[in-house]
């Protein structure tokens, strides 16, 4: 987020910034999908529960996200459980 310039956007801002350039949205904010209507979005949505947003966290589960991520559909949440956390 950074990167892109995005730090400090709020989640309706941040979807919308996000919807013009990516396919599949990956958080690991479990309360993100009851604040926003997801279904009328144009990507996908992973819900995943590591620990911290850092990729240490990410690597024990990083094939079951990676298939999440080329799988969910538009419109769609997929949740995972972190295993390595």
């Amino acid at each position: 987020m950074t990167e892109a310039g995005w730090r400090g956007a709020k989640d309706g801002s941040l979807i919308a910034l996000a919807e013009r350039g990516f396919d599949v949205f990956v958080t690991i904010d479990r309360k993100f999908e009851h604040q926003i209507d997801l279904s009328a979005i144009a990507m996908g949505f992973v819900i995943i529960g590591v620990t911290s947003n850092t990729l240490a966290a990410y690597v024990p589960d990083f094939d079951r996200l990676r298939e999440a991520v080329e799988t969910v559909r538009k419109g769609e949440v997929i949740h995972l459980d972190a295993r390595g956390s």
